[in-house]
This record gives C-alpha cells, structure tokens and sequence, in this order.
C-alpha cells in the first residue's frame, strides 16, 4: 500500500524542474565511458539509484541540490577533457639500451648482476619496458626497509603461488620449486632500499636453484656504494655478482627524442635550454616538459628559452 508520505512524494516529482539539457549530458557521459554510474554516484555523493531516479526525472528529493552536484562535477571533467595533459611514449634511449644488454646477457647467463645509475635517469622506465616485452621476468619492488618475509610474498605473488604456510622458510621452498631451471630474470628494482638480510635470502634462493635463473638488482649509486664500503658484510654476494655495469644519463640525442615527442618543432635553441634545465636527468626534463607546455597554453606564446626557463624554476629541485 502506498502511503500518503509517499503519494506526496511522488507529487511532488512530477511538480519539480529539471534541467533537460544537463540530463541529456549526463546520459552522453555514461555513453561515451568517460565515466560510470556508479562511481559518478560516489564521486558527487550520492547513491547509484539516486542517479537513476534523476535521471528518469522521477527523483523524490531536492532536485536542485543534485543538479548543482552534476554541474559542478561537468565543469570538473570538461576541464581535465580539454587540458592537453603531457605525456611521454617510452623511448629506447641510451639508458633503456644499456640496460637491456645488461638484462638480457643476466638472464641468459642466469648469473647474478648489478645495475646502477643516478635517480631520474629512467631505470624503472627501463625496467617495465623490458619486463612488457619479455616474458618470464618478475619484478620486484621492496620498500625501504622491507623485512625477508615481505619481500618473499611480493615473488610469491609475481610467481602466481600458493604456498600452504606464510613462514619464510616454506615461501623460500616453495619460491625455490618455481624458478628452478625457469630460466627466468628477477629484477629487484630500488634495491638499495634492501637489508643485508634481504640480499642473503635472495642469494640463497640463486644458490639453491644451481644459478638456472638471473638475478639482477638495480638501483642508484648508493646500492654500488654500500656494497663497496660494506664488502666483508655482502662478501657472500660480491664474490657471486657476474658482472656490474653503470647507467650513464641522458645524452644529448635522448633529450631531443623526448622533447620531440612534446614539442615536435622545437629549435635547437629551444633544444640546448631543455639540455640545461634537466642536467641529463629524465624525471626533470619531463617536468620541465610539463611546465613549459602549461606556460605555452597559458600565454599561448611560442615556445622560447625564457618560458623554458621559467618552467625549470617551478620545480623543487
């Protein structure tokens, strides 16, 4: 039975207003797939069948109140639609190059390497790439001070297990059956951010499968550093590492490739401000990339050193 509440109710939306035109964009948004019902319902604060009786103009509460919500929320997703947002396709650059060699002769040797290089350069960039194209690669990464059994279970999960126990003796069995004559590459990336303990392990894990898959660690100078500094305590890993290698920065030919890709006519004067703005660092560049084309948006100038400039100032560092 429906109640008198409810007949007024229900009265009541068919008396109210709507906005035809923003009910037909709403409709247009959930058709295009920019978005769905639901989480434009969790976005603006309301419930999913609370859009759904809008939308069917038969919405028993403030119409107005919802309709200020949907507007504000158009304005939003308009704006970010027509912002030329930046981004970067990868490039195979000096630094991918050089790891790729570094990757592929690991895996093949199934020894355990070293790979480091400056922050920003583009290693992790590297590292995805190689790991998309190539299949049998498991990549990990540890967060800064992460314990044995932490990083046990990130291989466990990358190696798709389902070890009966969580006791780091039974994951190292059960991670040691797996890449047993896989032939496969571990890439511990940021391995700087590794305990002594961690590196032990995971030499063990190489030990224990007879060196039938790679190990490579990567990380920045510091890795390299603390292992030189620290010898007698990595000695159990420094007398195994097959080969070591140092990822140079960018070079003049990688900086105008990624430019490129944003600025397709940039002059060479253009070119060489980029070249000093991001010291041969990729993360900078990229940033500066960002920035100057925000300013160029903006002012709607051609690109020039000075805006260049002006977009290196904007960062941290």
């Amino acid at each position: 039975m429906i109640t008198e509440e409810k007949t007024e109710l229900m009265e009541d939306s068919k008396n109210q207003k709507y906005n035809d035109v923003l009910v037909e964009q709403i409709k247009k948004l959930f058709e295009s797939n920019s978005i769905d019902q639901t989480t434009l319902a969790n976005r603006i604060g309301y419930s999913n069948a609370t859009i759904s009786l809008y939308l069917k103009k038969s919405y028993p509460g403030n119409v107005q109140n919802i309709e200020k919500a949907l507007s504000k929320y158009l304005v939003l997703h308009n704006s970010v639609q027509e912002h030329q947002k930046v981004t970067l396709q990868y490039t195979n650059t000096s630094v991918a190059s050089s790891f790729f060699a570094v990757a592929k002769m690991c895996r093949l040797n199934s020894e355990i390497c070293l790979c480091y290089g400056s922050s920003g350069i583009g290693k992790t960039t590297a590292i995805k790439q190689f790991a998309s194209e190539n299949s049998g690669v498991v990549l990990i990464d540890p967060d800064e001070g992460a314990t044995i059994r932490s990083v046990l279970l990130q291989l466990v999960e990358k190696l798709s297990l389902s070890p009966t126990t969580t006791k780091s003796e039974d994951l190292t069995s059960a991670i040691t059956r797996k890449l047993t004559n896989s032939g496969f590459l571990v890439i511990v990336d940021e391995a700087e951010n590794v305990k002594t303990e961690v590196v032990r392990t995971l030499r063990k894990i190489h030990d224990r499968c007879e060196s039938t898959f790679g190990l490579l660690f990567v990380g920045t100078e510091t890795l390299y550093q603390n292992l030189k500094r620290l010898r007698s305590e990595y000695n159990y890993v420094m007398n195994r590492v097959g080969y070591v290698t140092s990822l140079h920065p960018l070079d003049k030919a990688d900086i105008e490739l990624l430019v490129k890709q944003v600025f397709p006519d940039c002059s060479d004067e253009c070119l060489l401000s980029f070249e000093t703005a991001c010291d041969q660092n990729a993360r900078i560049l990229f940033n500066t990339l960002k920035r100057a084309k925000d300013i160029q948006i903006s002012t709607k100038d051609t690109l020039n050193p000075k805006m260049i400039a002006s977009a290196r100032r904007m960062l941290l560092i």
